[in-house]
């Protein structure tokens, strides 16, 4: 029951293992945890052939739909629980751009995230989201935004870059909708916004990020968290 397809690259002499994988959301918990576990499972048998053709490193991108607040979600789930165990268990990397990567008009996750093993670790550098890119999975409102990873080469990169993002889980949402509740009551009286959908959607914008410098703290964080290195 996991999608995944893996394929050799070859740079400089050296062969990488990488794989796209991907695991569906259940309702039902328990076959939401095995339907994961199966997905541990497969990737326990990719890092077996990691090691017994000599690949030098191993990378998996995948939809995990597993949430944690270690890599950035305001939520954590029995899958990002056992994913997180899984991690610090066999001494993996977990990247996380801790920005949500899913998105949909009541919010959004962070699932779509990288493991790695072996030598390239420490040339894991930045990772950020192509935002601008058309959601063609759920367009205009759902959909997963592209996640970038830049690997160095040459002499590895010593130091993560922080960045200032949002604090989700500590967030005043009682007076952040309010808030913008209260300054959208204008628009109301504006008629000839209402026919104006450009204008409309970037007054809404707007007053969204009043609300969020307002009500949602700051913090700061590496754009890459190393959970576990071996």
């Amino acid at each position: 029951e996991v999608d995944a397809v893996w394929c050799q690259i070859k740079v400089e002499g050296k062969r990488y293992l990488v794989g796209s994988v991907y695991c569906k959301p259940c309702n039902n918990s328990n076959d939401s945890i095995r339907k994961f576990e199966g997905l541990l499972a497969h990737i326990d048998k990719a890092r077996e052939y990691k090691s017994k053709y000599k690949f030098n490193s191993l990378l998996t991108y995948g939809d995990f739909n597993a949430r944690h607040h270690d890599w950035g979600d305001h939520v954590t789930t029995q899958r990002g629980k056992k994913l997180l165990d899984y991690v610090e268990k066999e001494t993996l990397t977990l990247c996380s751009p801790y920005d949500c990567t899913f998105v949909c008009t009541n919010g959004g996750s962070v699932i779509d995230l990288v493991l790695a093993e072996g030598p390239i670790i420490s040339k894991l550098g930045n990772q950020w989201m192509d935002k601008d890119v058309e959601l063609f999975s759920g367009a205009p409102r759902r959909g997963h935004y592209p996640v970038l990873q830049e690997i160095c080469r040459g002499i590895p990169k010593s130091d993560t870059v922080p960045r200032v993002c949002m604090d989700w889980k500590n967030a005043d949402w009682k007076r952040w909708s309010n808030a913008i509740e209260t300054n959208c009551q204008h628009l109301r009286s504006a008629p000839e916004l209402l026919n104006q959908g450009d204008q409309l959607w970037q007054q809404l914008l707007h007053k969204i990020q009043e609300a969020n410098r307002m009500f949602i703290p700051q913090k700061t964080v590496p754009i890459f968290v190393v959970l576990f290195v071996s």
